[in-house]
């Protein structure tokens, strides 16, 4: 039998200290694409995220002072995001509406049950403005439409190509708690002479002036 020569010894120990040397460095090398990947991932759902936040329609609700000045709240909806809104629908989850008790009160609160039945459309950017609320002056209660507390419930989808994702909302609102400036044209003069001729038109100015500041809300 041969005795094994120096080379032989010193290959077959570096042979058995190369081995656990190559099982570290493959581990270390797949635990660095693991991660490579994992990080991948996340910026892809990163990426994923910040498109939809970008191009998402975002439709709110508020309710504000009426643009027919007292004695009524208007909803004002609006999308706000960067595509249309499809099939938005609103609902009055707390709270009831209330009827009224003339014909011209009862025609009101069917439109506006029929509104929690109706979808629509709202181009990026739009709102839309209904009557919400009818209050008496005097008393300040409600007449007729929705209550001057509550939560509105919003759905609302974005629909593309690919894409068919519905959203949710809940809006509260209150309209009697804050002190909320409903804006007023002043007082109407009778009579023909110069003076009252001028206050009325000031009136009429001051209407303007209140109508363009409410469009804005």
């Amino acid at each position: 039998m041969n005795q094994p020569n120096w080379t032989e010894i010193i290959q077959a120990a570096c042979s058995i200290i190369t081995a656990p040397t190559v099982i570290i460095t493959l581990l270390f090398t797949w635990r660095q694409i693991k991660l490579t990947a994992q990080q991948i991932r996340q910026a892809s759902r990163q990426a994923e995220r910040e498109s939809e936040d970008r191009n998402r329609p975002y439709v709110s609700a508020q309710v504000v002072p009426s643009i027919s000045g007292m004695g009524a709240w208007d909803l004002r909806i609006r999308n706000t995001g960067g595509t249309t809104a499809k099939e938005i629908t609103i609902r009055l989850i707390k709270g009831e509406y209330i009827e009224g008790e003339g014909a011209h009160d009862s025609e009101i609160y069917n439109q506006m049950i029929a509104l929690e039945n109706t979808k629509f459309d709202l181009q990026p950017d739009t709102s839309l403005r209904i009557y919400w609320s009818f209050y008496s002056t005097n008393t300040g209660e409600v007449e007729v439409g929705a209550p001057l507390q509550g939560t509105i419930g919003i759905t609302y989808r974005w629909r593309d190509e690919s894409i068919d994702k519905l959203y949710r909302e809940r809006v509260s609102y209150d309209c009697e708690t804050p002190l909320i400036p409903v804006p007023s044209t002043g007082a109407e003069r009778k009579g023909r002479n110069k003076g009252t001729t001028l206050i009325n038109i000031e009136h009429t100015l001051r209407s303007i002036s209140s109508s363009i500041g409410e469009l804005n809300r």
